[in-house]
């Protein structure tokens, strides 16, 4: 009887607990895999980022700043190239990662142009100093 109790009692209370335990276990191994495969794919955004700043700055932004050439409308067309490299040279997995990550991806890819511009100037400046 007492057997039978305890059987019943683990039947009743311990599977349920187990497979809860295995579902939460399960989660976190696939919310560690999907944080880890965001930060490889927005290495490599930060890394077409950086690569497009810096040759538009070689190709334009270094040779018309300072000029009466260089107007809001200017900074606004290398901006936008900038953002057109930067989205073409995307894979589909990296666009689909990123994407699935950030709720307004187009925005997030601006701010992240935005924010490693200013990176690429304070180095700039940094280096001349």
């Amino acid at each position: 009887m007492v057997e039978w109790l305890i059987d019943k009692s683990l039947n009743l209370i311990g599977i349920p607990i187990l497979t809860a335990v295995g579902v939460a276990v399960v989660s976190f191994f696939k919310s560690f895999a999907s944080a880890n495969e965001a930060k490889k794919h927005m290495k490599i955004l930060d890394d077409l980022i950086t690569s497009a700043v810096e040759s538009e700055n070689q190709k334009k932004v270094d040779s018309l700043k300072g000029t009466d050439e260089w107007t809001d409308e200017m900074q606004d067309k290398v901006f936008q190239d900038v953002k057109h490299r930067v989205m073409s040279l995307l894979t589909v997995k990296t666009q689909k990662v990123l994407s699935d990550s950030y709720v307004n991806f187009e925005q997030f890819i601006e701010l992240r142009i935005e924010k490693i511009v200013k990176d690429v100037k304070y180095k700039k400046e940094k280096e001349v100093i």
